[in-house]
């Protein structure tokens, strides 16, 4: 028996199995919405926003994420910003020899590590004459 298809059939893609299951991968964008699925499977769905999540966190620890705009440059600094206050309130905990610091900072919110890559995102953008706006692929 001949599974029915959810979408119809393209005219300029292959009508093989292989094909599509070499041309897409799980979380990769496209495989979830590929020809002869839906595009609301919950496993597909999780795996590609984890693998955006991914893309976005590595552009971000390589200092790609660049912009010319001034209104996204304040979002990323006010983003920034708010993210990296437990550094900034941790910090003279630290240093004043109390281990409240290190527990604020290490165990109860390490979100100040994603706020200081969005803040060097920032100056990447600010200060760089060669970087320019990126495209991603």
């Amino acid at each position: 028996m001949k599974p029915q298809r959810i979408l119809p059939v393209q005219k300029n893609e292959p009508d093989d199995l292989a094909y599509l299951q070499n041309k897409y991968l799980i979380g990769w964008p496209g495989y979830r919405n590929a020809r002869g699925r839906s595009g609301l499977g919950y496993v597909e769905t999780q795996a590609e926003w984890a693998h955006m999540r991914g893309r976005i966190f590595q552009m971000m620890w390589t200092g790609k994420v660049i912009t010319r705009n001034p209104i996204f440059l304040f979002g990323m600094l006010v983003v920034g910003a708010i993210y990296s206050l437990p550094l900034v309130l941790g910090l003279p905990d630290i240093l004043n020899g109390s281990s409240l610091g290190f527990y604020v900072l290490f165990i109860m919110s390490p979100s100040w590590l994603f706020g200081l890559l969005i803040l060097r995102n920032v100056f990447i953008s600010l200060f760089s004459r060669q970087a320019e706006n990126i495209d991603v692929d």
